[in-house]
C-alpha cells in the first residue's frame, strides 16, 4: 500500500509589502518542495490559511522555509 502524498490543487501566497512576483515565486517553491512531504493519512483541506511572521529583512529563501515549516505543522495536526 502506498503512503498518502500531498496533492496541491492550487496554491496562492500573498506577501504583504512585496510584489506579486514574490508571492508567485514563493508559491512555486512551496508547491515543488511540498510534493514530496509524506502525510500521516489521507485528508482533504478545502483551504488552509496560515499567518507566518518573518523578520522584515528576510529573503525569499528564509520566507519559504518559514512557510514550509508552518504548513507542514498545520498538515500534521489532528
Amino acid at each position: 500500500m502506498s503512503e498518502p502524498q500531498l496533492r496541491i490543487g492550487s496554491l496562492s501566497v500573498r506577501v504583504p509589502g512585496d510584489d506579486r512576483g514574490a508571492g508567485e515565486r514563493l508559491a512555486a517553491g512551496l508547491h515543488e518542495s511540498l510534493q514530496a512531504v509524506p502525510i500521516a493519512r489521507s485528508r482533504e483541506f478545502g483551504a488552509v490559511r496560515l499567518r507566518v511572521t518573518v523578520p522584515h529583512d528576510a529573503g525569499e529563501a528564509e520566507t519559504l522555509r518559514a512557510v514550509q515549516r508552518a504548513l507542514i505543522q498545520a498538515l500534521h495536526q489532528e
